[in-house]
């Protein structure tokens, strides 16, 4: 078999031929049909030093609001840290920009910032006592803004006054994200039944709720470039799937599956660079025209993410805040099980810098990874192992591909075969 369709990603399962079982810091974008190591992480700044929310404003000033206590932390354009104001009604449970302010909430009361000199800790009194607030911009020119409320969505308008009822959904159901959907919101909910409901942002009530078959919604995405509205679930057995909404019901992006029973919610995404990026656990995923991968792996399990355009953060909580380096990390890509007479395993490559090195190693009929002898041969770009089969008609061969880097330096490969 020969396995070259890296922009095809990550499938659910290992015997599934038209993708990866894995893709690990992958960048298959900069040149398609080949694959390289992705950017690694760098500490951006320890100052931070608490779970927090991370909010960008267009200025390129980023804050990060303390989940638990009421610190919330100020990032100038020139990447300098400080404590910026400690808020009086304690931890954050969400925030985001709106109408040139920061908006940030707790467990009971809104507050906001006018980016100048005032802080006013309550703006407004929540109905309800929650520990997740998502927030979402909308309305035509972006002239409201929501924050989830147990079973409510609470508003600011346009001249920033707050109504705690803007819309209520049954009592004992906790919405856990809101995002748009064409004109409307979508908010997923999660009570005895896990559902989907959707408003137009002007009537007093929702249309019917969409009854979803899983455990729960851990986040939903907007893709302001397919304008696809994709949701990250949870099943029963606390697997992620990713899926789109129809408007009607969730539908299968391809053959996605995460096996990670982490829970990520809805601070936990940003859309950068093109491409949608959400974390699960320490690993920060991309999905692009169906196709999933890992991009970057973060040392410490992330607790939010925000994008200036120009790059990403990553709070890590107490080991503070992360953000892109010029460095390269090591790509690791599994490849499908093949089952056949199997002789050699063949990475064929594009360009192998000084001091970057390709390594193996391989499964064999249901064994433990390996390390195999991959042996380069220069003159046809390729690393080969030949030996190390046993010696049957039959073998079931995994191969476990690092693609290993040197500074800001990666081999580019164009094909792995099992031959």
């Amino acid at each position: 078999m020969i396995y070259n369709g890296f922009t095809k990603g990550e499938y659910k399962s290992e015997y599934i031929q038209d993708g990866f079982s894995s893709m690990v810091n992958v960048d298959i974008d900069s040149k398609r049909g080949t694959c390289k190591g992705q950017l690694a992480l760098k500490v951006d700044s320890t100052t931070p030093n608490e779970n927090s929310i991370l909010v960008m404003t267009p200025s390129g000033i980023m804050y990060s609001l303390s989940k638990t206590s009421g610190k919330i932390w100020k990032r100038l354009v020139n990447g300098t840290w400080s404590l910026a104001h400690t808020n009086t009604n304690g931890a954050h449970v969400g925030g985001g920009f709106f109408n040139n302010r920061l908006w940030f909430a707790t467990s009971t009361k809104l507050g906001d910032f006018d980016l100048s000199s005032t802080w006013t800790d309550t703006q407004g009194t929540f109905d309800n006592t929650t520990t997740v607030r998502p927030f979402i911009r909308g309305g035509v020119n972006r002239a409201f803004a929501y924050f989830g409320d147990g079973a409510k969505i609470a508003r600011v308008d346009k001249d920033n006054i707050f109504a705690s009822n803007a819309l209520e959904i049954p009592l004992g159901e906790t919405i856990t994200d809101i995002q748009e959907w064409g004109n409307d919101l979508v908010m997923t909910a999660i009570g005895i039944n896990t559902k989907i409901y959707r408003w137009n942002q002007y009537g007093d009530t929702y249309y019917s709720p969409d009854l979803i078959a899983y455990k729960d919604v851990d986040m939903l995405i907007q893709s302001q470039n397919s304008n696809i509205t994709y949701a990250l679930v949870r099943t029963k057995d606390d697997y992620v799937e990713f899926m789109y909404y129809t408007g009607q019901e969730l539908s299968e992006v391809a053959e996605r599956r995460i096996s990670d029973t982490t829970d990520a919610d809805s601070y936990m995404k940003t859309e950068f660079n093109g491409k949608i990026h959400f974390a699960v656990n320490t690993k920060i995923y991309t999905i692009k025209n169906g196709s999933l991968v890992c991009e970057y792996t973060a040392p410490y399990s992330i607790q939010s993410m925000e994008n200036n355009g120009d790059t990403l953060f990553i709070d890590c909580g107490t080991n503070g805040v992360y953000t892109l380096d010029t460095n390269r990390a090591d790509a690791v890509i599994e490849t499908p099980v093949t089952e056949g007479k199997v002789k050699q395993v063949i990475c064929n490559y594009d360009t192998l810098p000084t001091d970057t090195s390709i390594s193996l190693k391989v499964k064999i009929n249901g064994g433990n990874w390996t390390t195999a002898t991959f042996t380069q041969e220069e003159e046809n770009n390729r690393y080969v192992m030949r030996d190390g089969f046993p010696a049957k008609n039959i073998n079931i061969v995994q191969a476990q591909i690092t693609l290993v880097h040197s500074t800001t330096t990666t081999p580019i490969i164009r094909s792995i075969e099992i031959l």
